[in-house]
């Protein structure tokens, strides 16, 4: 999953985990990363937000993990290592499949992050889940992940 993770998205799994967290953590306030009722709707919507530094307390647990340190630390390598032996197996094709899921990956997380919340926070839209499977059920992921801490 640390891989695919790394090919949707093209950032170290450690980042997302940090941003996701602080997210869940300062949902729809001034301190969280991409919230669509404070930022840009654009912005959110094609995940193009910035997160100049992540507090160590959302990470701390994942710094012990060799695999998500592995990929933290060689995930350019490795994506660029996927580009080029995709592209030798497959020929041209590949090239334009793994933009494409890069794309629709980050058309997917703002299609989640826009429209999975309203001015009141967190909600479920069937309609997403219909785009992501079970990714619709945004409010619930939010009340699971805030009784789990």
């Amino acid at each position: 999953m640390l891989y695919c993770g790394l090919l949707c998205g093209v950032r170290s799994p450690l980042a997302w985990a940090g941003v996701h967290r602080m997210h869940h953590t300062y949902s729809d306030t001034e301190l969280d990363p991409h919230s669509p009722i404070l930022m840009s709707k654009w912005r959110v919507f094609f995940s193009i937000y910035k997160v100049p530094t992540i507090p160590r307390k959302f990470i701390k647990d994942l710094l012990r993990n060799p695999r998500v340190m592995f990929f933290h630390k060689h995930g350019k390598t490795i994506w660029l290592t996927h580009f080029v032996v995709t592209y030798f197996v497959f020929g041209p094709i590949a090239i334009a499949v793994n933009f494409l899921i890069i794309f629709y990956s980050y058309i997917g997380y703002g299609v989640l992050n826009t429209f999975g919340h309203d001015s009141g926070g967190p909600v479920n839209r069937f309609w997403i889940s219909l785009i992501a499977p079970f990714e619709g059920q945004h409010r619930d992921h939010h009340e699971r992940s805030h009784t789990k801490s």
